[in-house]
């Protein structure tokens, strides 16, 4: 039988199992506006010249619900790269129609963080929504995309601001794999 120590005696069962999983999980946590689109991107959907942006039908998807191609492939080469799991914590999670409009993109979301302006009104800010996804899922192998910097002071280490200029780059997607490191072959 699984066993697992927490607060209050050992862990069994079940449960045990997950928590032990989540302890191995990488997790990405994701923002949106800013890492998948940017000022860059907006200004080439602005000038009409989808030609940069997209080539074929389904990727122009991609363009009607604001999210650059490019930024989204190198998400996926992090996830293929690290065998890191994609946690959404931009605010587009509020949306319900969020996950619909991520489907063209083939990134598969596994979760989500908590929303907590219920808890903390408008002083909440992302790191205390990651800090509450972390208790309920332990790990320390995670990267946070985003450009804002409303992290907690533990979190810093796995922080990787984002330019909203430009989102989400090659440079930035070399430093998520090296901070959670690729699977072994």
């Amino acid at each position: 039988m699984l066993g697992v120590k927490c607060n209050r005696g050992p862990v069994k069962g079940e449960f045990a199992k997950i928590l032990r999983d989540s302890m191995y999980n990488k997790f990405v946590f994701l923002d949106i506006d800013g890492v998948l689109n940017s000022e860059y991107f907006y200004s080439l959907t602005a000038s009409g010249d989808r030609s940069l942006i997209c080539e074929s039908n389904l990727l122009d998807s991609y363009t009607k619900e604001n999210i650059d191609r490019k930024t989204v492939e190198r998400v996926l080469r992090i996830c293929s790269e690290t065998g890191a799991e994609i946690v959404l914590t931009s605010s587009w999670r509020l949306d319900n129609q969020c996950f619909y409009r991520l489907l063209p993109t083939g990134m598969e979301i596994h979760r989500q963080t908590p929303s907590l302006l219920w808890k903390y009104g408008t002083t909440c800010c992302r790191g205390q929504e990651i800090d509450e996804y972390l208790k309920k899922f332990p790990s320390d192998k995670y990267c946070i995309l985003d450009d804002d910097t409303d992290m907690l002071e533990y979190q810093l280490p796995h922080f990787i601001q984002i330019d909203n200029c430009f989102g989400l780059t090659d440079a930035d997607a070399e430093r998520a794999i090296d901070m959670l490191g690729k699977i072994s072959a």
